[in-house]
């Protein structure tokens, strides 16, 4: 007896099977990996228990919220409500994780009365951009004009280090490779202490101001 031979599927019959699999494979990924948590965060007034660890975790829209349920008795205007906002980011982001948060905000109530300048001048440090890297990558802009042969520039990918020193100010520590005038490849370390303006577009050098530049 022939054995039957075994017919081989069409194009849009293997199409069809790929797709189910794809379909089959989104779905079970979906069920088993996803976390997503439905339940509904209802924010309120921040409480005596809450330290200024739990304030720092919170996201931006929750930490906002709950300020602004804190401070609705106090008959706030909108722009003082910024100046407390700022106030809270700022020690929030230098002080000590276990301080109670209500305590802290009565610094900041504190400031406003007796210290009205300082009170309106803190950096909300907390919700501000990293800007690390744009940091680093403008740092390089100005390193590499003063060299010899900027078209030789080879910067490290990885191996730099930004130190933030607050209010989007910024040091940065690297090296670069580069060609002298006779065609040798040389080594220089740089340093670079520089200030973002808080406006402009982080990756445009008039943004920031270069406050010193030393190489070796």
């Amino acid at each position: 007896m022939a054995k039957k031979e075994k017919k081989e599927p069409t194009l849009s019959e293997k199409i069809s099977g790929f797709l189910v699999l794809c379909a089959l494979a989104y779905f079970g990924y979906n069920w088993l990996f996803s976390n997503e948590d439905d339940t509904e965060v209802i924010i309120s007034k921040i409480a005596q228990t809450d330290t200024l660890g739990d304030y720092a975790s919170w996201s931006a829209d929750h930490r906002q919220a709950a300020l602004q349920l804190t401070l609705q008795d106090k008959s706030v205007e909108e722009n003082d409500f910024e100046n407390y906002r700022n106030c809270m980011g700022d020690f929030a982001a230098t002080k000590r994780a276990d301080l109670s948060a209500l305590d802290v905000l009565g610094w900041c109530d504190n400031e406003k009365i007796n210290a009205p300048d300082h009170f309106t001048s803190h950096f909300n440090e907390l919700d501000a951009k990293d800007l690390s890297t744009d940091a680093y990558i403008i740092c390089q802009m100005h390193i590499k004009s003063r060299l010899v042969s900027p078209a030789s520039a080879d910067f490290p990918f990885l191996d730099y280090s930004v130190r933030k020193m607050g209010k989007q100010r910024y040091m940065v520590q690297s090296y670069v490779d580069s060609q002298n005038a006779f065609g040798a490849t040389l080594r220089t370390h740089f340093n670079c202490d520089m200030q973002y303006d808080l406006e402009g577009d982080a990756l445009n050098s008039t943004s920031w101001e270069m406050l010193s530049i030393s190489t070796s």
